[in-house]
Formats: C-alpha cells, structure tokens, sequence
C-alpha cells in the first residue's frame, strides 16, 4: 500500500515545508553489504532498513548467508559482479580509448577483465540462481564507474550478453562516476553512446548536491540541468538510478570554499539535501531509485564519514524517505 509522507524540515534556519507525496515506482537503495555482520549492524545496531541494499557477489559463502540475512529482514538486493570480473591494473595497461583522447591519468587505477572472467561468472550464477532469479534480487551490475576505470563499452557488451545467456532474468546496471571537483581531478566524461545489452544506468553526482536549483551554491556551477538533458537524449527507454551525497569527504565541502571537515554543522546540509534528490526523481519518469552508500571510512586516512556515521539527521532523512516509499519497481515483481 503506498504510503505517504509530510516533511518540515530546518536548512540555513529557514523553515522549508515539503508537500505531501505518493510514492510508487522509485525504491531507496542503501548502503553497501559484504557480511552478515554487516547486515546485523545496518538493521540492528543503527536501525536503517533500505528497500534494497547493495550486496557484492564473491564465490564465497559470506555471499549466501548474507543473502540469506538481507531476505529475512525483508529487502531485495542489488548484486554487484565486479569482483568477479576484473582485476585491478594501472591506467597505462587499461583502455581508456572510449572516455577521450587526451585524458589527466595521473593517479587513477584501471580495471582489465580476468582472463578467466567467464568460468567465474558461469560457477556464481549457476549455483546461486534460485536467488538471483527469485524476487528478492532487483539488478545485477557487473561494473561500476566503467569510465573512471577506463572499460571499453565493448567488454561491458560482451560480458552483459553473457551473464543474459546464463539465465538469469533481471536487469543488468552499470553506473558512471561524474563527479565534478578540479579541472586535474574530475570525472571521465561518459561514453557517446550508452551500451546496449544494459538495462539501467547509475549515475554518480557526489558534487551535485541539489538538482533542483542551479542558483543554489551547493549545485557548483549549475551544470546538473545540462549534464542530465545529455544523460536523457542517451537513455531512451532505458532506466536511472541517481548515486547522492550521502556521506562526508572533505574535498566536497572545500569545492565550494568551506573548509570545514565533517561537521555536523556542514554534513546535516545532506538531510534536505536527501529530500531535493527525493523531489526530482519523483519528477522524472526514467529514474527508478535514489541510492546512498553508507561507507565506514574510519581508518582510510581520508576526512572521510559515511552515512553510518553522520548525524542523525541525516539518517532520519534516510528512514523516512525509506518508510515512505512503495518500492514497485519492476512492476512484474
């Protein structure tokens, strides 16, 4: 039954009032699983219960008890392929033909298909496809930020027509990186034309902050309008899930001239930030979900704070959006 949801909530001490919405056809997808222990401690130990979470798939049995751990506490899953897919290389040894010319390389990492990429994938589905095929798996996505990383669309094609001739009856997802930080250490532009064999494509926009607005100081430069008429001309019928600010990094708030770390008094900008993201995907048909990651970065040596962390502000942000949605998508599940 859809649910529906009235916000008031307090940003730069104005009182901004959120209408009334129904919510169908957009899911909030949460945080990233890779153990039981994991799960214990997002629907626990912090009390966050996404409508489907982001699970890696390794040929290990941590994959199925987590599985098992997601399904019992009701969520369907996203399962992320990429671990058994490529390997970690230099960005001299990979392909970056497809992302531009003349790209800044400096520093970056690449991935390159493991030459036994298919026996790998083959064993994954075969074992596991009872629980990929059933209801509680949403998307399989083999790669994520594939232009970032420098994957040549004709891989992504390959290994996207060969998970499809396994069996499996989901759609297949890839997400680009488009951040926007200095001109040296920007994201690589996405690709002229989107891969075919894919059904739905992840957007990353960590620096955008608030699509609704290019007036607003925390949309740098206003260029979200822009950068998201391109993304739609290259769609077509396909699918968005659009990556939000969901976690402290320094380098975010330095972009727009704060330097301030990862202090309440900055990062509990993201809680109205978290409903703005809410309101334009409600407004545009080809998005299907919003997903924030809820990273722990302690120990990374970076100011880095996922969502986990953060004030609680922040995560009521998530549960409310999270109690509020009917989360039909697809509409045969």
């Amino acid at each position: 039954m859809k649910k529906a949801l009235v916000l008031s909530l307090l940003l730069f001490s104005n009182n901004l009032a959120y209408p009334e919405f129904s919510f169908a056809d957009i899911c909030f997808f949460g945080y990233t699983l890779e153990s039981v222990k994991d799960v214990i401690q997002l629907y626990d130990d912090y009390d966050m219960d996404p409508n489907v979470a982001v699970l890696f798939g390794r040929l290990s049995p941590e994959f199925d008890k987590t599985a098992d751990a997601l399904t019992a506490r009701g969520a369907k899953s996203i399962v992320m392929l990429q671990d058994l897919l490529f390997e970690l290389v230099t960005i001299q040894e990979a392909d970056c033909r497809d992302y531009g010319s003349n790209l800044q390389v400096e520093g970056r990492i690449g991935l390159k298909l493991l030459d036994d990429w298919q026996s790998n994938l083959k064993e994954f589905i075969e074992t596991r496809k009872d629980y990929l095929n059933s209801g509680n798996v949403m998307m399989l996505v083999p790669v994520t930020e594939p232009n970032n990383s420098c994957i040549p669309t004709r891989q992504i094609e390959e290994f996207a027509r060969y998970v499809k001739s396994l069996g499996v009856d989901k759609p297949l997802a890839i997400s680009y990186g488009m951040w926007y930080q200095s001109e040296e250490n920007k994201a690589l532009p996405i690709p002229r034309v989107f891969p075919v064999n894919i059904d739905i494509f992840g957007f990353y926009n960590y620096a955008v902050f608030d699509p609704n607005d290019s007036n607003n100081p925390l949309n740098p430069g206003g260029i979200w309008e822009s950068q998201w008429n391109e993304i739609k001309s290259k769609l077509g019928s396909k699918k968005a899930v659009m990556v939000i600010n969901s976690y402290c990094a320094s380098y975010t708030f330095n972009m727009l001239g704060w330097i301030l770390g990862c202090e309440d008094r900055s990062v509990n900008t993201y809680a109205p930030l978290t409903y703005a993201w809410r309101d334009w995907a409600l407004k545009e048909p080809s998005v299907v979900g919003i997903l924030a990651f809820g990273w722990d970065f302690d120990g990374s040596g970076h100011n880095f704070s996922g969502a986990r962390d953060l004030p609680e502000s922040i995560r009521n942000a998530h549960r409310s959006i999270i109690d509020s949605i009917d989360c039909s998508y697809p509409a045969n599940e």
